[in-house]
């Protein structure tokens, strides 16, 4: 197994990935080759999901691959070097965070040896789940942008879409609303790279009214005077 992206998207799959799910395939990220360049990376708790295209990622199969607390507390963790924290690499049942420039990264597709530890910042080992992943392709099937009247959703997922965002001191996401059975999709990502996705609350089908007392907020308005 040998697979690389860019390490400030696994704090985003584990974002959206299932934690202790009875669905234990869930309980991991998903990983595979994009046909042009690159990789796509999914995670989803079944009532979220998340997809991106990391172009510069690479992977030489389809895995599941998990996600502990101590890669995501060093996945997140700002280097206090010269060198910045680029890319995280797993490597048969090991899993390393380098630290390393441009013209010096280790590539692991070309060199058989394990990765420099000079340039490791955190390191240890994993194993692959065995498991078959959702078709989250069937979410994406069949959307429609026509106007939507209401929606229903869980407001702590709308907030958790913030992680998505990669320019976290001016979060932007491009908000698009399915016609069809209400979902919500966020476009994201310097390159538009990352899609969430939350899948719609159940509500009371009836129909939904702003309540009047909206009409007697604010200041009193001042009766003209002939």
């Amino acid at each position: 197994m040998k697979v690389k992206f860019n390490r400030e998207y696994l704090p985003v799959l584990a974002s959206f990935m299932a934690i202790n799910d009875i669905r234990y395939y869930l309980n991991g990220f998903h990983v595979k080759s994009h046909p042009e360049s690159g990789v796509i990376l999914t995670a989803t708790d079944g009532h979220r999901l998340v997809t991106i295209h990391d172009k510069g990622g690479q992977a030489d199969g389809e895995y599941i691959l998990p996600i502990s607390k101590p890669l995501l507390k060093a996945a997140k963790k700002r280097s206090l070097h010269c060198l910045p924290l680029n890319s995280i690499q797993f490597i048969d049942n090991k899993v390393y965070i380098l630290q390393h420039n441009n013209d010096d990264e280790f590539d692991f597709f070309e060199d058989d040896n394990e990765s420099p530890m000079d340039q490791v910042s955190h390191v240890e080992y994993i194993s692959e789940i065995d498991g078959r992943f959702p078709n989250t392709k069937r979410v994406f099937d069949g959307f429609d942008l026509k106007p939507v009247n209401h929606i229903g959703v869980n407001v702590e997922y709308i907030g958790k879409l913030k992680s998505a965002c990669t320019n976290t001191k001016f979060p932007q996401l491009n908000l698009m609303l399915d016609g069809v059975d209400g979902k919500i999709i966020a476009v994201s990502g310097y390159d538009k790279e990352i899609v969430s996705v939350i899948m719609p609350a159940r509500f009371d089908d009836v129909e939904l009214v702003v309540p009047d007392f909206v009409n007697f907020g604010g200041g009193t308005p001042k009766e003209n005077k002939e």
